[in-house]
C-alpha cells in the first residue's frame, strides 16, 4: 500500500440528460421540399433533416430532464492531486490553490435530491 497523503475522495461520473427538441413542420419542409405528411417516405425524410439539423447543433433544445449518473471512477486522492484535477477539469481561471481546496472543502449541497425533484414538478407558466 502506498504511503502518499490520502485526502479527499474523488469520484468521476458521466450524466445523463434527455433532451427535447421541436421544428414546425413547415419549417422543416422548407429544408426538404413539399410533400403528404400522410406519406411515410415524406415522414421519415422530415424527421431525417431534424434529427441532422439537431446533430448540427442549429436547433435550440425545448427541454432537458436529468435520468441519472453513471460512476466511472473512485479513488482517494492527495490534496495536490485535488487542485491538479480541479485545474484540468474546470476554468478555474487565477484561483489560488487555497481558493481551490476552500472550493472543494465546500462540498455539501444546500438543496437535497428530494427538494430538487418536488421543485421540478411545479407547474410551468408560459
Amino acid at each position: 500500500m502506498s504511503d502518499r497523503p490520502k485526502d479527499y475522495v474523488a469520484v468521476s461520473t458521466v450524466g445523463t440528460f434527455k433532451m427535447t427538441y421541436m421544428i414546425p413542420v413547415a419549417e422543416v419542409q422548407k429544408m426538404v421540399g413539399e410533400g403528404s405528411v400522410f406519406d411515410k417516405e415524406y415522414l421519415d425524410s422530415l424527421c431525417e433533416a431534424t434529427v441532422a439539423s439537431i446533430r448540427r447543433e442549429e436547433v435550440k433544445d425545448a427541454g432537458q430532464r436529468f435520468l441519472g449518473e453513471l460512476v466511472q471512477d473512485v479513488n482517494v486522492i492527495s490534496t495536490e492531486r485535488a487542485i491538479q484535477r480541479i485545474r484540468e477539469e474546470n476554468a478555474m481561471g487565477d484561483m489560488t490553490d487555497e481558493q481551490i481546496i476552500k472550493f472543494i472543502n465546500n462540498w455539501k449541497e444546500e438543496t437535497t435530491w428530494n427538494a430538487k425533484e418536488q421543485a421540478s414538478k411545479k407547474d410551468v407558466v408560459l
